[in-house]
């Protein structure tokens, strides 16, 4: 929570503008973590992790709440390899790292129960590099136990698949887990503190993208899939464990999350446009698709369709059951034989794309590519116009796929992407999705090759420095006697991704001084249902104007002893009176919502500010100027 001054000086809510101090740091309480129920709930990984991992220099990462306060007897694991490997548990009292040697023996790294907080976030990182003969332990970015490793040269993995929640179902964890990580590298201090600083980085500063073996952020909240964001495909089998909401830091922000989930189809979804008719001339376009099962017969990729005639161009995975692992671009005319151009050899769960050139008014195919390579066959494309528009992942309502579409391209004009629902890059065609399909993490675009949708899904985000909220996550700031104003003056101060969602309420919190937005002793900056901006303190209520949805705007509120105002881009635009009351309370700071569940604000915030004065018109503006092109552009 920081502030600046005309002078460049952090105003503090501490009101010393002299020097700089330590801000307010808030708790992020966003997205989702997996509950285990201490009796037989677990993950289980795939055998092929286990053997993709290195022997001599490997991190674990994992954020860990227990149910349970003490743990004087019987054993959790909070992850195990069973008979080898690596093991974090609360043993007998105590907390331990274990790790089976070359030699067939465990060595354990005992962990200070002090610095662990049961029933609480922790962030869990150890770090082992048998090479410079190192074993360390680090709680919330802080090590609190190292020791050497016995001049050990390898760690021995158990054949057996890690289990995340317990060792299979024996010595079953009791808590809540999220953001479990494996890197193939010791992390430094810097690196781990960084990771715990930065909940929102996949990958800490100076570590290479292919470090990373494993990464379950466990927010997919529902469904027996945890899935692998790592792109290394590595995804785990829920068993029991159930998904719980409103996890505290250091966890990835949910939102953030949701910039990387793709629509997966299961055999009955489908996205449509019936309005897409532009059929003339020469395109190009490309198709980026997987599919679970290239057994499965007549799995629609694309379709043009024209519902009078009953007269398409599609690319269909094993055409009429008879072509298993089969692509095949077909025209479908009446009263002529199909057409076909094909490529055989596709297996599960790889991503192709196909890109071809269609010259409508000829009816023919031009070219036709599969990753590259083209096929030998042509095909008419027998479509004169079209007037039931596009489908993807099925023909009309049949015909289904069993995979993912990431995209659908007409090179030049237009794209429709699975992670932004499907809709049109031009604004003019969005899809409508049919069926309940699942959503999936994707890779997170961290190496070439592993990167489905080719973009850093994260960097939007980091670039601004905003919450990204989802509707259900917050941030909230601990009370102290530095923000209880008393009767006095006082200025709220955000940058906000404009936005108001009906969640049974016609506020949406911004962020505020804690408790009820409509109660008298506190003060909260907002959206209302019309997409105006709002001050409220006690008697108060400033308005803006309208903004619209999905603009960046600076809002300011201030109470300056006698009246509330409300700033908008750097604009004063209402001034009421306002009666002072006592706002000093124990409330924690809200952001994101207030203490109502109807409340929460659904987009994102950036540089929540609180200061212990009012600011004045020409302080606003210059604030409003300082930032306006980090966040409009303009």
């Amino acid at each position: 929570m920081g502030v600046t001054t005309t002078n460049n000086k952090p105003i503090n809510p501490r009101g010393n503008d002299q020097s700089p101090k330590g801000y307010n740091r808030a708790s992020l309480f966003s997205g989702k973590a997996l509950d285990f129920d201490g009796v037989n709930d677990v993950i289980t990984m795939p055998t092929a992790l286990t053997s993709s991992l290195s022997t001599t220099s490997v991190t674990f990462v994992t954020n860990v709440k227990t149910d349970f306060a003490t743990w004087s007897g019987t054993r959790d694991d909070a992850f195990s390899f069973a008979e080898r490997g690596m093991i974090l548990a609360f043993n007998g009292g105590n907390i331990y790292y274990y790790y089976r040697h070359q030699s067939s023996g465990w060595r354990n790294l005992q962990v200070p129960n002090a610095d662990f907080k049961p029933q609480e976030w922790n962030q869990m990182v150890t770090t082992i590099d048998l090479n410079a003969d190192t074993w360390k332990a680090y709680i919330n970015g802080v090590e609190v136990a190292s020791s050497g490793t016995y001049s050990d040269t390898a760690i021995a993995y158990d054949a057996n698949a890690l289990t995340i929640g317990g060792e299979g179902s024996a010595r079953s964890f009791d808590g809540q887990i999220a953001g479990f990580k494996i890197f193939n590298t010791a992390l430094t201090a810097a690196q781990v503190a960084d990771l715990y600083n930065n909940p929102e980085k996949v990958v800490p500063t100076g570590v290479d993208n292919t470090a990373l073996k494993l990464w379950l952020p466990m927010m997919e909240g529902a469904g027996t899939t945890a899935y692998d964001g790592s792109g290394n495909g590595n995804h785990g089998t829920i068993s029991g464990a159930t998904y719980v909401n409103g996890i505290g830091a250091p966890v990835a922000q949910s939102a953030v999350m949701d910039w990387n989930k793709l629509y997966d189809f299961d055999g009955s979804d489908l996205a449509n446009v019936s309005t897409y008719l532009d059929t003339t001339g020469t395109k190009t376009y490309k198709v980026h698709f997987n599919t679970h099962d290239v057994t499965r017969a007549d799995q629609q990729i694309f379709q043009f369709w024209n519902n009078t005639d009953a007269l398409g161009m599609s690319g269909t995975i094993n055409f009429l059951g008879t072509n298993s692992g089969v692509l095949g671009i077909r025209g479908y005319g009446s009263g002529v034989s199909f057409d076909n151009t094909s490529w055989s050899g596709l297996t599960d769960n790889t991503f192709y794309e196909l890109e071809f050139t269609i010259d409508w008014d000829a009816e023919s195919i031009t070219s036709a590519t599969l990753n590259g390579v083209a096929s030998d066959g042509s095909v008419s494309a027998r479509l004169d116009t079209t007037n039931n528009g596009l489908y993807l992942g099925a023909r009309v309502g049949t015909f289904h796929l069993v995979g993912i579409i990431n995209y659908f391209e007409v090179v030049g004009e237009d794209k429709w992407t699975n992670a932004s629902g499907f809709k049109s890059q031009s604004g003019s065609y969005d899809m409508t999705i049919s069926g309940s399909p699942t959503q999936i993490l994707a890779p997170q675009g961290l190496t070439t090759g592993r990167d489905i949708t080719g973009v850093n899904l994260f960097e939007n985000v980091r670039k601004q420095g905003a919450l990204n909220l989802d509707g259900n996550s917050w941030a909230e700031v601990h009370d102290n006697a530095s923000l209880d104003f008393g009767t006095g003056s006082f200025t709220l101060e955000a940058w906000v991704k404009v936005e108001n969602i009906n969640t049974g309420a016609g506020i949406n919190a911004i962020f505020g001084l804690g408790g009820n937005a409509t109660a008298g002793n506190t003060a909260y900056i907002e959206t209302n249902a019309f997409l105006n901006t709002v001050f409220r303190y006690n008697t108060g209520v400033s308005v803006g104007p309208t903004l619209t949805r999905g603009d960046w705007a600076h809002i300011v509120g201030v109470f300056d002893g006698t009246n509330t105002k409300i700033y908008s881009n750097g604009v004063l635009e209402d001034t009421d009176a306002a009666t002072a009351v006592d706002i000093s309370n124990s409330e924690v700071k809200l952001i994101g919502r207030d203490s109502a569940v109807t409340r929460y604000y659904k987009d994102q915030i950036a540089q929540p500010r609180i200061y212990n004065r009012a600011l004045t018109a020409e302080e606003v503006q210059r604030s409003y100027d300082s930032n306006k092109n980090i966040y409009t552009n303009s």
